[in-house]
């Protein structure tokens, strides 16, 4: 468990270095934009939690691709590091798939502050924002680990 911690943490260090990272930032807060501008109804701004969730697809469709890309970085580094610690491939594995979820988790997080806060600010009843949030992060949860697990 210790080479795969360790193997997690040099992964994730040699991602902090890549661009790739910013990029998915970017296109993650354009399509957040995105998502915003379309609750504009006849020139008027009404923000409310099911017209915002009518547009979930589109942050997170921007942000598949570079999920694909990072998971095919995870894991492609320097040989020599894997040689010299005697990483299994089943140790390399996981230490990929942690990596990758940790990554998943981070923008599932994010997304789910965003919709409690479009909630507390569209004023929506609770058990129903509960419902509509729990459902939309299963849907992305769903969505991350397929494409995820493309990567891999």
């Amino acid at each position: 468990m210790k080479k795969i911690k360790a193997l997690m943490k040099y992964e994730l260090i040699n991602l902090h270095k890549n661009f790739i990272l910013v990029i998915m930032l970017l296109l993650f807060l354009f399509g957040l934009q995105q998502q915003l501008w379309s609750s504009r109804i006849y020139d008027e701004f009404r923000l409310n939690l099911v017209t915002f969730l009518k547009t979930l697809w589109l942050p997170i469709n921007l942000i598949y691709i570079p999920i694909l890309i990072i998971n095919e970085i995870i894991g492609s580094g320097n040989q020599e590091i894997f040689e010299a610690l005697n990483i299994s491939k089943r140790e390399r594995f996981l230490g990929k798939f942690f990596t990758g979820a940790i990554i998943n988790l981070i923008i599932v997080i994010a997304y789910a502050v965003v919709l409690i806060v479009v909630a507390i600010i569209a004023d929506a009843p609770f058990k129903y924002s509960l419902y509509l949030i729990l459902m939309c992060i299963l849907n992305i949860v769903i969505g991350l680990f397929c494409f995820s697990s493309i990567g891999l």
